[in-house]
């Protein structure tokens, strides 16, 4: 979701030889009906809808329960993910008993696919494989300080496929890795479940990896901060930084620059709204982030 200005989404990829960063797919919500488009609706509950709606900081696809109960199901259009780094920005508005959303991944019909979700009523994220209509869960993990999700906030859900491996993240915090030993599911596309509650989805995202190619660092010792009032983002990191490239979604060069030493910033002030990826190229090999300005 929109939620500030400029919000960082880490997307904990390292890149040890020189590739671009292919975005695969993007969902924003900014563009009404067309953006709908991109949706099949698989299955909704008597009463339920899917509609885009307007916020104060944006356009969210949003499920409306309208009382009912049960399984929704959404999919995307002319998409297939192996591997990959799938995201999405979820807002729950409500919550009983069993109420859950997920973030679908190699989803092949209602049956078959692996589940990454935020469990409103346990207080988890948990991944789950359903294949044949049998849900087999492959782990979970508490919320940190327990307890319930917020409703009306924020929450990002990530999940890296490489192989059969997935690595789970909630706010670009790793919570788990698994490894799966069936490999009935090995590709499809992504979607989302929810179950029993009304929420709002923004920002999905399926990003390239190179399982060849791509090492995790998620404990890299580099860091961007934002600063608002002077409109930049500010790099600083424990590698010398050689160059830094951003990148729209598309592909075009947004801009390049050039250091020797370990800080760098960058004046976002003139970039229009949307996702951008930073590739930093440092001494001990290429490091890519994602970004939403808006």
């Amino acid at each position: 979701m929109k939620r500030v200005k400029l919000f960082l989404l880490l997307t904990g990829l390292i890149f040890l030889q020189s590739s671009l960063f292919a975005t695969d797919f993007s969902c924003n919500f900014e563009n009404g009906a067309t953006d709908a488009n991109m949706w099949t609706i698989v299955k909704v509950v008597q009463g339920g809808s899917w509609a885009i709606t307007a916020t104060a900081a944006g356009h969210v696809f949003s499920f409306d329960r309208g009382g009912g109960f049960g399984e929704n199901l959404i999919s995307a259009k002319n998409v297939t993910m192996t591997d990959g780094v799938a995201s999405a920005d979820i807002i729950m508005h409500d919550g009983f008993g069993g109420s859950a959303t997920g973030l679908l991944v190699r989803y092949v019909d209602a049956d078959n696919f692996y589940m990454y979700r935020l469990n409103y009523s346990e207080g988890k994220v948990q991944l789950y494989r359903k294949v044949a209509g049998t849900f087999t869960k492959l782990n979970e993990n508490v919320l940190v300080g327990g307890g319930m999700p917020n409703f009306d906030k924020v929450y990002n859900l990530k999940i890296k496929v490489v192989g059969q491996t997935f690595t789970c993240f909630l706010d670009n915090v790793m919570q788990f890795v698994v490894t799966d030993d069936n490999t009935t599911l090995t590709a499809g596309t992504i979607g989302f479940r929810v179950f029993d509650q009304s929420v709002s989805i923004d920002n999905v995202l399926i990003t390239s990896v190179d399982a060849a190619a791509v090492h995790s660092v998620e404990d890299a010792r580099i860091s961007i901060f934002y600063n608002k009032s002077a409109q930049k983002i500010e790099l600083r990191s424990e590698f010398a930084i050689s160059d830094i490239c951003v990148y729209s979604v598309s592909g075009r060069t947004i801009c390049e620059t050039f250091n020797n030493g370990f800080e760098q910033a960058i004046s976002v002030s003139n970039w229009c709204n949307g996702v951008y990826i930073i590739r930093i190229n440092t001494s001990e090999g290429e490091i890519i982030r994602k970004i939403t300005k808006i």
